[in-house]
């Protein structure tokens, strides 16, 4: 099967994009169009390669992205990338993680994640399954 995937990047920390945040929604909810049309075409849709945070970041957070985002696609084309644990509201940054990519999440992200599982929101539920 043919898989999909979206990479964006965002001007605001990853605190923007939830029930709380300024944009009201999950990156992954906004994604959902780009879902559905995957999944009309017949395709695997995998969750989305994210960078939070582009505005306030410098150089070294954009290279930092590069390598993951290399690494993200090199684990797809040689199937190393274990995709097994991913749930709904995760991004490709946590299969990286698991295959031991030494490339940690940003403390925002990270702190986001821990706020979004812990949301009484319907929405934060839906996002994450």
């Amino acid at each position: 099967m043919v898989r999909n995937c979206s990479a964006t990047n965002t001007g605001g920390g990853s605190d923007a994009y939830g029930p709380d945040g300024v944009n009201r929604f999950h990156v992954c909810q906004l994604l959902t169009p780009f879902e559905q049309t995957a999944n009309f075409c017949g395709m695997h849709y995998l969750p989305p390669f994210v960078v939070h945070g582009t505005l306030q970041e410098g150089e070294q957070m954009f290279e930092r992205a590069a390598e993951q985002y290399r690494a993200c696609l090199q684990g797809l084309l040689d199937d190393t990338l274990d995709l097994s644990g991913i749930e709904a509201g995760d991004y490709l940054t946590d299969a990286l993680l698991r295959c031991g990519v030494c490339v940690p999440p940003s403390l925002e992200w990270a702190v986001y994640r821990w706020a979004l599982k812990r949301s009484s929101s319907p929405l934060s539920a839906w996002a994450l399954g």
